[in-house]
């Protein structure tokens, strides 16, 4: 009979080891653990469970909430969702709802839980664990959020866009890409430049690309494109490596806008500048700017050569007092701003001594330069 007492109390001693090492664990898991009634009231939680829901214990927790489905979840309709999917498949994992905190701050949770029933099959509790995923969903809410704000921007901005795969296959092109190629999105995606534009052109901007990835330097350039009806545009390009989250390079991503304008605008520029210059280097007329302050800004060679400078630097910022005598001077500076104040050109006056040269006659034309201000 003692040997027996010996063994019970060992039996004891050895139950309340294992019950100990068992509430060790289950109020110091990094989950919330839970059992709840089937009519929504717990039956017994840990720590971390309490601290999740922000109580100071587990008995403070279970006498808080009386009503599982009323007091715990920002929608009561989700307690139904998950009671109704533990009566069909037992068990479920990874089930996110909004629930509330103790002090009204609304948290998200995934839970995995199971229903525990008896050996007839009659429900017991449900019981489960509790994870808080704020966190998580905040950095999910907020990729979403960027990613809507950055398909706002591309698909309503001016400019086209578009990425491609190192393979040089299009990955995405944006609705001006789309609009400017004149297809649409499906038969840009997969693929190439060789399947839109000629030849030529194809293999200029895999050579841009190449450049893009080898370097993994931003190019930017202007150069020529076609467009769907086979007109040649000027487009400014911007080319830029791709890079995955890891930090490979996965392709690029190209900007570019439609400059023919503004080309076709420099060109004439420059074609009017160089027939301007080819006249103030050839006319055997004396032709000559002055700006509002009467200074000399521009003189055309043969006016250079007879005033007997050798290079026009010599006399820029200069007046007539700089160069002529006093009377001419005068002469030439009050018709000039007789022309500034009225606006009226002085068109063919005969005039003796012209250009400071005594002996000559000259027919002089001077007329006022408007900008764009008027």
């Amino acid at each position: 009979q003692r040997s027996e007492l010996e063994q019970l109390r060992r039996e004891n001693a050895e139950l309340r080891r294992q019950e100990a090492k068992y509430h060790n664990i289950f109020d110091n898991v990094v989950e919330g653990i839970y059992q709840t009634s089937s009519d929504g009231q717990y039956i017994s939680v840990n720590r971390m469970l309490a601290r999740i829901y922000g109580y100071s214990t587990p008995k403070d927790l279970i006498e808080s909430v009386r009503n599982i489905e009323r007091d715990l979840y920002v929608d009561p309709e989700r307690r139904d969702e998950f009671i109704q999917r533990l009566e069909t498949e037992s068990t479920i994992a990874d089930f996110e709802s909004e629930v509330y905190r103790r002090d009204g701050k609304r948290i998200w949770i995934s839970e995995n839980a199971r229903r525990v029933t008896s050996e007839t099959g009659e429900l017991l509790y449900y019981e489960g664990t509790v994870q808080d995923i704020s966190l998580r969903k905040a950095a999910e809410q907020g990729l979403k959020d960027s990613e809507a704000l950055y398909h706002s921007l591309v698909e309503n901005i001016s400019q086209n866009i578009f990425r491609k795969d190192i393979e040089g296959r299009f990955t995405f092109a944006n609705t001006q890409f789309c609009r400017t190629l004149g297809r649409d999105l499906r038969e840009i995606v997969d693929s190439t430049d060789y399947d839109f534009f000629p030849k030529a052109l194809a293999e200029k901007y895999v050579r841009d690309d190449r450049q893009v990835l080898t370097t993994l330097q931003p190019l930017e350039a202007t150069e020529v494109y076609q467009d769907s009806s086979g007109d040649r545009l000027y487009v400014h390009v911007i080319k830029t490596p791709l890079y995955a989250a890891n930090g490979d390079v996965i392709g690029i991503q190209g900007i570019f806008h439609d400059v023919t304008k503004q080309k076709k605008t420099e060109e004439a520029l420059a074609f009017e500048r160089d027939l301007h210059q080819a006249l103030m280097a050839s006319s055997p007329d004396r032709i000559y700017y002055k700006n509002v302050d009467l200074k000399y800004i521009k003189l055309s060679r043969a006016f250079v050569r007879d005033l007997g400078y050798q290079y026009q630097e010599q006399a820029l910022g200069k007046t007539d007092y700089d160069i002529f005598p006093k009377d001419k001077a005068e002469e030439y500076q009050k018709e000039d701003l007789k022309i500034i104040n009225s606006g009226r050109p002085l068109i063919n006056k005969e005039e003796k001594g012209s250009g400071g040269r005594r002996d000559n006659w000259a027919l002089v034309t001077k007329f006022p330069i408007f900008n764009a201000k008027g």
